[in-house]
């Protein structure tokens, strides 16, 4: 039993931590996930953002958030289109998987019923740097739900959290 604040925090942290076995059944299909965006759409990186690319993740409550960076000219001008491209790909390559739909900005994957079974998948494309506080940092746009585009910053996001 906790004795300190500092030791209580770090109890409820422990407690609160996704278990190894969470994630297992997403980590399981990345490599197939990138292989079908790689060869539909030129992804060249694929990097885990959100709350677990953070070490923020909670268990039973976060999904596994990935950007898909891919070469402006393999990126539709609509991102609704964007996003409806990125949903048949993976619907093909995951042909067994019931449920993956749009929900923009992103394609949701549903590997299993809990949410720690749930992958979110957005199409990006590279912009430029911006400048932090700190340092610059890559940015990309991501699709805005209007069929345009919005900017985002992950490693920005990231540092800030």
């Amino acid at each position: 039993m906790a004795r300190t604040v500092d030791q209580a925090f770090d109890e409820l942290i422990k407690r609160i931590q996704p278990l190894p076995s969470e994630q297992g059944k997403v980590k399981s299909h990345y490599s197939t996930v990138n292989s079908c965006l790689s060869r539909s759409f030129g992804c060249y990186d694929l990097r885990e953002i959100g709350s677990f690319g953070s070490g923020t993740s909670v268990r039973n409550y976060s999904d596994t958030d990935y950007f898909a960076a891919c070469p402006s000219e393999k990126i539709s001008e609509n991102s609704n289109t964007m996003l409806v491209n990125f949903r048949n790909a993976l619907s093909y390559t995951f042909h067994s998987t019931t449920g993956i739909r749009v929900s923009s900005p992103a394609v949701r994957i549903p590997f299993g019923s809990r949410v720690s079974e749930l992958v979110e998948v957005c199409p990006a494309r590279f912009k430029g740097l911006i400048q932090t506080p700190l340092a610059q940092r890559p940015y990309y746009e991501i699709p805005d739900s209007n069929g345009g585009w919005m900017k985002a910053s992950p490693n920005a996001h990231n540092h800030y959290v």
